[in-house]
């Protein structure tokens, strides 16, 4: 039984849960998927049924169950209840062997099963919740609730039968910070080199349609706010665009553009920006048509265990990366491999830096060397090879 809070029509479902269950369903694991889903997201019947009928396809049994948020605390106690109840009927009615749950709501109904069914329990952290909360600024780290989050998450990681982390550094901060953990795997989030490869053709097509056949294209992929830092992206833009007068910035998003459009043009000309929403199976045609890709996510405590998605896709396609520091082993990849610029503090010193070492990069790397660093360090099929492991050794733990 594999838990996830986050929907099945979400990107990151798509590209971090998906391509593993299918793979392992080939290989002989039949899952019963549940996933919380936004009313937004399944009212696109269209896209329900396709998805559905995927995971058919792949012998996968997916329950959706509605995502709520509000009001705040009792929404979630009401879909852990919700799931508790769901998949105890289907623990009774099938021989589950594994509860495998992504991230916390869904560790915390994977960890009430266990208590009263003969099932091991595989605690996939995604992040470190409590102290996401605190670096937010939602939790007070003194709060009574915060302390509450603690001794809820120390008893999820004693009593799962293993581990998954998104980086190393997070590996090790596991153990001094929160629970010794015996069993803790190192798997990335990876990324499906079938998919999120560097496209030629396309890339010629898209720069066509987009009226930028001549431009160097800067891209940022994904949601915006919170932790993303659009008005330091917007500063490094600005800065970059001296070094390089022909420089073009393509934000693909689902976040409000109306909102990201008005912070934008605040310091840039419309005409030196792009901003559009892009299906997910069409993602990697568009980071094709760029130069080089950016990211810079806010750099705290639980940052240093996450994994962003969009660094492996950037680098599958052949882009170099413009990165910040202390966010996972991203900063220590770059460097080790030199396939991108890693900016230390935010600031017009760093930003002008930056901007000449990717343009030297981009000179003298070619974009096969970024997407080896991707299959080598970030590929699907060893993070599969892994959840494989796993689950065999916790299958083998159950009959004896």
């Amino acid at each position: 039984m594999y838990i996830s809070y986050d929907g099945c029509l979400e990107p990151l479902v798509q590209s971090q849960v998906l391509p593993y269950l299918y793979s392992l369903s080939k290989q002989g694991f039949k899952f019963i998927l549940i996933t919380f889903d936004k009313f937004k997201d399944t009212h696109n019947k269209n896209e329900v049924i396709k998805i559905k009928n995927n995971l058919l396809t792949n012998n996968i049994e997916w329950i959706s169950l509605v995502y709520h948020n509000n009001p705040h605390l009792p929404a979630k106690v009401y879909d852990i209840c919700n799931g508790f109840f769901t998949c105890l009927k289907l623990i009774q009615m099938d021989n589950i062997k594994i509860i495998h749950s992504r991230s916390y709501i869904a560790g915390v109904i994977a960890l009430l099963l266990t208590k009263v069914m003969n099932c091991k329990f595989l605690f996939d952290i995604r992040g470190v919740l409590p102290d996401e909360r605190v670096d937010a600024g939602t939790l007070n780290k003194v709060s009574f609730k915060y302390k509450m989050y603690k001794k809820l998450e120390k008893m999820l990681f004693r009593n799962a039968d293993s581990v998954v982390v998104l980086s190393k550094k997070g590996m090790n901060l596991v153990k001094r910070d929160i629970f010794p953990v015996a069993n803790i795997v190192y798997i990335p989030t990876c990324v499906d080199s079938a998919r999120f490869d560097f496209n030629y053709e396309k890339r010629k097509d898209i720069r066509k349609k987009l009226g930028l056949e001549k431009k160097f294209i800067l891209v940022y992929s994904g949601s915006l706010g919170t932790w993303y830092m659009l008005n330091e992206m917007i500063f490094f833009f600005k800065e970059f665009k001296k070094f390089n007068r022909n420089a073009h910035w393509l934000i693909l998003t689902k976040t409000n553009h109306a909102s990201v459009k008005k912070e934008i043009s605040k310091h840039i000309p419309s005409e030196d920006f792009t901003i559009l929403f892009i299906p997910f199976e069409a993602i990697s045609a568009y980071l094709s048509a760029a130069d080089a890709g950016i990211s810079f996510i806010k750099p705290c405590y639980s940052k240093q265990f996450s994994c962003p998605t969009k660094f492996a896709e950037y680098l599958a396609c052949g882009l170099p990366v413009i990165i910040n520091s202390g966010i996972g082993d991203t900063d220590k990849i770059a460097l080790k491999y030199r396939i991108g610029s890693v900016i230390n503090s935010f600031g017009s010193v760093d930003y002008q830096k930056s901007s000449r070492d990717i343009l030297t990069l981009k000179n003298n790397v070619q974009s096969i060397h970024c997407r080896n660093v991707a299959l080598q360090e970030y590929n699907l099929l060893t993070g599969i090879e892994r959840y494989k492991k796993i689950y065999q050794q916790l299958i083998e733990a159950s009959v004896q």
